[in-house]
Order: structure tokens, then sequence, then C-alpha cells
């Protein structure tokens, strides 16, 4: 039987660091993942890891925001880039407060994550990968 290979489906925007932005982010992947079929489970991880690499970017960075997101057979890889180029910091904040959660968010929910360097050569480019159910 011959062997099917899934095309690699790939999305780019770029984003004005707006306090608006990551809604608008989150909103955009799940629309995108839905329609190329992705399950819910790995859709509502995407959303929720988008939401804060994306905030971090907005609040931290203050630069343009360029996304990727990125599907093969049983992989999704999201790159959200600007022009920051400090990593982000995990942080410990005290059980009741709110913020400073992204990335350990992204350590949780992810099957792998890092920062390189921007394909620019100015900021950093957050990325993380989450198996996907085909």
């Amino acid at each position: 039987m011959p062997t099917t290979t899934l095309p690699v489906r790939t999305a780019e925007r770029s984003w004005a660091p707006d306090e608006r932005t990551p809604a608008s982010a989150r909103a955009a992947v799940r629309r995108l993942l839905r329609a190329w079929g992705v399950d819910e489970e790995t859709i509502s991880d995407a959303v929720l890891l988008m939401s804060e690499v994306v905030t971090n970017a907005v609040v931290h960075a203050g630069s343009t925001i360029d996304t990727v997101v990125r599907l093969s057979a049983g992989h999704l890889r999201v790159e959200v880039t600007d022009g920051d180029p400090r990593p982000p910091v995990r942080c410990h904040p005290a059980r009741t407060e709110e913020n400073y959660r992204g990335i350990a968010l992204v350590e949780a929910y992810a099957h792998d994550w890092g920062t390189d360097p921007a394909p620019s050569g100015t900021g950093k480019t957050v990325w993380w990968c989450q198996h996907v159910d085909a």
C-alpha cells in the first residue's frame, strides 16, 4: 500500500503591539486550526499559549509581532517573533498573583519550546511545538 504524505500547512501574520492583539491572535489561531481540522484539545492549548506569548511580546517588546503557524503530520509548531532580544524569563509568582505565569504555561502545555534569535537579526523568536492527533 502506498504511503500518503500530508502537506505541510503554514500561515504567517504580522500584528501591531496593541492591547487588542492577544485576543485577535487567539481568535485567528482558533479559526485557522479548526479550518485545518486540528482536534479541539490541541486548539485549546495552542490558543492559550498564543495568548501568553503574544501578550509577553506586546508588554515587553513593543514592536511588530510576527507569527508563524505550521502544521505537518502529527506536529504543530508556532513561532512568535518580536523586536526584543531578551529571552523570556520563567517567574515564580505568588499563588494570589495573576500575572507572570506565561512561560510556566508554555512549559506545561507544549511538547517542546525554546527561543532563537529573530531571522532578521533583531529580536527573538519564541516557539513551541505540540503533538496533534491525526
